[in-house]
Formats: structure tokens, C-alpha cells, sequence
């Protein structure tokens, strides 16, 4: 089921005909092949408005997206440390000072080899979960790819509020938030942004979780930080 927002509505204005002076209408009468000039002319100066609006416009988004790629890339993230896994090819950076722990389960050749990594501090953790031959897993991604971005769909009592889509080293992720308190029997954990994306029959999930809302709430630019350094290297 997805819950849409609702379209914003817009308000036409109406123009009415202003009356004419005399004086002003014999201009008219005399002047047709002026006007007809004046007309022509600005017509092309209103065409001409529009499309140079549109390449501003396209112009002033793509300095958006690259104050934004800036904003959480380059030197801010240059000094940290590097954890790389050779086992599903990708590397992550973290900030120094953060620790850094791997578990992997190896399962039933049905739901594949899981691994997770939980990169923490002071009771803050950027987790990657990684996921193979799990076709649960795909159908998810699927369909969060699918609901158009600021709605939210509820698949098996999870209620996703899908943000935005963006490129992670060159394959399409999403990122949403997720509410598990409809769950039965899960106690849910407090996260802020997650994202997921997949890599051939593997899935790779990100979250950013804490102990306390509040502490996340503080930190919530360091998802975005240590997301931009991840990328894959086979």
C-alpha cells in the first residue's frame, strides 16, 4: 500500500481586456503592420526567456549537486581510516577514533552469506549489512525503487518513507526511513536514514543507528559522510 502526498494546488490568473482609449484604437487601426512586428518579436523574446530559464535552472542544480557531493566528500573524509573487503570487493572509510566490527554467518544456500559490518562510537553505529542470493531482499529493493520518492509503502508491517535515489559507486541505491513499531515482537532500535542498493545477486544495506533518537538527531550528517566514501573496487 502507498500513501502519497498530496498534489499541490495551483491557482490560474485570470486576465480581462482592458477598454481602449480612442485615440488609442485609431493607433491600432493605423499601425497593423507595427504591431504585427511588436507582436512577432515578443514572442521570440518570451521563447527565448523560457529556454534560458531552463539552462539556469538545470545550471543552478547542477551547482546544488556539487556543493552537495563537496559538502560530504574530499578533504572532510581524507585523513580517515580505510576498511576494505576484498571477500565482496568495496572499501569504507571512517573517522578516526570510531572502531570498527565485522560478523559473518555463513546460512542455508537459500538465503546465502550474510556479513555485517558496524562501524562505532559512543553508542552511534553506520552499519552495512551485506546479502547474498536472497530473493526476500531483492523483492524489497524492487519495490522501494519503485514507489516514487516522498511516499511511503508498507511491506510486511514495515512502513518505508522513501527519501530520495542516488549513485553509489556507480549503481543505483535508495535511501528511506523505516518504522518497525507495527512488527509484532521485534523491540525496534532507533535508526535515521538507511539506503540499499544491489550488486549483482548481492544486496548492501546501510543504516545509521543509536541508543537514544536524540543521539542521532545530533549526528545525522555523519550517514552521508561515510556513505560518500564507499565504493567498490572489483
Amino acid at each position: 500500500m502507498i500513501y502519497g502526498n498530496n498534489p499541490e494546488r495551483t491557482s490560474e490568473t485570470s486576465i480581462s481586456p482592458v477598454e481602449c482609449p480612442s485615440a488609442g484604437m485609431s493607433f491600432i487601426r493605423n499601425s497593423q503592420g507595427g504591431t504585427k512586428i511588436i507582436v512577432v518579436l515578443l514572442s521570440l523574446a518570451l521563447i527565448g526567456g523560457g529556454i534560458f530559464g531552463f539552462g539556469n535552472r538545470k545550471l543552478l542544480k547542477q551547482k546544488a549537486e556539487a556543493i552537495i557531493a563537496q559538502q560530504f566528500q574530499g578533504t572532510v573524509t581524507s585523513d580517515w581510516e580505510i576498511s576494505r573487503d576484498d571477500e565482496f570487493g568495496f572499501e569504507v572509510k571512517y573517522p578516526k577514533g570510531w572502531d570498527i566490527a565485522i560478523e559473518q554467518e555463513a546460512t542455508n544456500l537459500r538465503e546465502g552469506v550474510e556479513k555485517r559490518y558496524s562501524i562505532f562510537s559512543g553508542g552511534l553505529s553506520f552499519d552495512i549489512f551485506v546479502t547474498s542470493n536472497n530473493k526476500g531482499k531483492r523483492r524489497l529493493l524492487r519495490g522501494l525503487l519503485e514507489t516514487p520518492i516522498r511516499n511511503v509503502v508498507e511491506i510486511n508491517f514495515i512502513s518505508y518513507s522513501i527519501q530520495r535515489h542516488l549513485n553509489i559507486s556507480g549503481f543505483t541505491a535508495v535511501m528511506y526511513y523505516s518504522d518497525l513499531s507495527l512488527v509484532p515482537g521485534i523491540q525496534p532500535i532507533s535508526t535515521m536514514d538507511e539506503a540499499m542498493l544491489r550488486k549483482g545477486e548481492t544486496i548492501f544495506h546501510f543504516r545509521l543507528a543509536a541508543e537514544q533518537g536524540a543521539l542521532l538527531e545530533r549526528n545525522k550528517d555523519i550517514f552521508k559522510q561515510i556513505l560518500s566514501t564507499f565504493r567498490f573496487i572489483k
